[in-house]
């Protein structure tokens, strides 16, 4: 029975359940699912749950850091250990994600680090599990493109990933894929007009339908297409009001770059300041550390201010500073939770298999 709960759960959410509640509310529902199926013996099943709890983990803008990346490496082991390696890849892709936006590198728009290196790995698979990790090592690599401002990945990434159908069984998978080719082809402008528009189509379908993970994309998607104050200013209002950090910061240094174009450069240096400081809570150190030194003014930037930049227009600055620390104490008390259960849950190594019924 605890079988057979925990595995509809674990669909439940990953099919359904995250097209109406956040990522963030569910990260901890997920990880319950990883483990009760890996209590019970269900391997495939539990590597699965634990796939959709790093992916929700991710989307929702938790932080990164050495911590994440050391759990990401203990269910990548556990998946070789019980024979799911094309899980187990998955996950490899997920920490050199991690890492590349948190240590020094020379291409961080690239896997081919310690955790990953993707023509390696695709070379020794066959033809249709290649594909499918084309795929899904591509849709961090275009994340990653759109980070770093690098416009010749972002632009390799579409091409791989516009062959790709418009549609998954999972939810975060899907969000994840068309939310940063829908951005990265507003940004480059891409040959294919359709592609952006099919993307910025998901997520307003998904918005008018109520979907708490959609409205922060589809309003920053709106700003990349047709840039304004205007619309920037609701993207960000949007990802600060979803508690998706990485998001809050992306859309930030889109508008810096953007006031930077209208000759508006001290209220751009200070939404990139503000920009620069999300990356850092984030724990994109590195990406942070780029920012520093392309613009030498954040070195002496004031956090404070940063912070106080994108204050709502219909709330007084004492009552948007209240909700930021309580926005930071819940942010804080649920990463905690999250690291508390993860040490308890990925101590066990042993797994006793059961048979199940027919």
């Amino acid at each position: 029975e605890k079988l057979i709960y925990a595995r509809t759960k674990m669909r439940i959410i990953n099919c359904f359940g995250l097209h109406l509640q956040s990522f963030r509310s569910q990260v901890d529902n997920l990880l319950q699912c990883h483990k009760d199926l890996k209590f019970v013996g269900s391997v495939e099943d539990a590597m699965g749950a634990a796939l959709g709890h790093f992916s929700s983990y991710l989307e929702a803008g938790f932080s990164l850091g050495p911590l994440l990346e050391s759990k990401l490496q203990i269910v990548e082991e556990y998946g070789y250990r019980y024979e799911q390696k094309s899980f187990a890849v998955l996950f490899q892709i997920m920490r050199q994600f991690a890492i590349n936006l948190r240590q020094r590198s020379a291409t961080p728009t690239e896997f081919n680090g310690d955790a990953y290196k993707e023509e390696e790995t695709l070379n020794a698979m066959n033809d249709q599990t290649r594909k499918m990790t084309l795929r899904d090592s591509s849709s961090y690599r275009i994340q990653l493109a759109f980070i770093f401002g690098d416009m010749e990945c972002m632009t390799s990434m579409l091409d791989i990933l516009s062959t790709y159908p418009y549609m998954d069984i999972s939810i975060s998978r899907l969000h994840r894929r068309l939310c940063y080719m829908g951005l990265s082809a507003f940004a480059v402008k891409y040959k294919n007009k359709e592609v952006g528009e099919k993307c910025l189509d998901y997520f307003k379908k998904l918005t008018k339908a109520g979907s708490l993970n959609a409205k922060p994309v589809h309003l920053f998607m709106l700003a990349m297409k047709k840039p304004s104050k205007a619309a920037f200013e609701a993207a960000i209002d949007a990802t600060k009001e979803a508690s998706t950090l990485h998001l809050e910061a992306m859309a930030k240094e889109q508008y810096g770059l953007y006031l930077h174009q209208q000759n508006e450069d001290k209220l751009a240096n200070d939404c990139l300041s503000s920009a620069y400081f999300s990356y850092y809570d984030w724990g994109a150190h590195f990406k942070a550390l780029t920012m520093s030194l392309e613009y030498p003014f954040l070195k002496k930037a004031s956090r404070m201010k940063a912070k106080s930049l994108f204050s709502a227009s219909s709330k007084t600055e004492t009552s948007s500073q209240s909700q930021s620390s309580e926005k930071s104490s819940l942010s804080a008390s649920t990463t905690r939770r999250v690291s508390y259960v993860y040490n308890s849950t990925f101590k066990s190594k042993k797994v006793v298999k059961v048979k199940e019924k027919s």
